[in-house]
């Protein structure tokens, strides 16, 4: 079996995992420069992610992952994610966030893509809160997760037993319909300028 969710933008697709973009996932994963805040102690082979994906994502509705293809070229480029979806609390978790090539660090299609990711929690899905838990050292995808309405949480994380005892210390943050539709207003606009 497969899933086979797609979404187009402007300068992006998003189209579900599936085998054919394994390779370049893996390839991402494993390069050190982007795994350091993925807390992967191990190097991902073909066969793991193929038992991921067969024995663990088709079967768990809970939990989905976009891959980032440049619409113009169909370059896949990065991957946007989501787990604990809970249709009953109307809530889940944002992750699994790669700019995988270099190039798109940073990019128009990088920002639609998330853009369209998390749109798709709150306006699909029907969540009312997205939580996002991030390495508390990696302040460039903070300063990010801010710039998508998610914020420190007064009350401290809902989902402390996600965070990795044996890696870096970790910040949950969360997003509500009301602040992710503030900053897709302006990140809108941001894009604009580019079409």
């Amino acid at each position: 079996g497969t899933r086979s969710l797609r979404i187009e933008g402007k300068t992006v697709v998003l189209d579900e995992i599936r085998p054919a973009y394994f390779t370049d996932v893996i390839r991402w994963r494993n390069n050190p420069a982007r795994n350091r805040y993925i807390n992967q102690h191990f190097v991902l082979t073909d066969e793991q992610e193929r038992r991921w994906y067969e024995e663990t994502y088709l079967k768990d509705p809970s939990q989905g992952l976009f891959v980032f293809l440049d619409r113009a070229t169909g370059t896949p480029f990065g991957t946007s994610g989501w787990t604990d979806y809970d249709a009953g609390e109307k809530r889940c978790i944002w992750g699994r966030l790669m700019a995988g090539e270099d190039a798109y660090q940073g990019s128009v299609q990088l920002i639609e893509g998330i853009l369209l990711a998390v749109g798709y929690f709150f306006d699909t899905l029907g969540v009312e809160k997205a939580y996002s838990q991030i390495v508390e050292k990696n302040a460039a995808s903070i300063r990010l997760n801010h710039r998508f309405g998610f914020f420190e949480q007064p009350d401290g994380p809902v989902f402390a037993d996600h965070f990795d005892k044996e890696a870096d210390p970790m910040v949950e943050l969360v997003a509500t319909r009301d602040t992710f539709e503030k900053a897709r207003r302006n990140i809108e606009a941001f894009l604009e300028e580019f079409a």
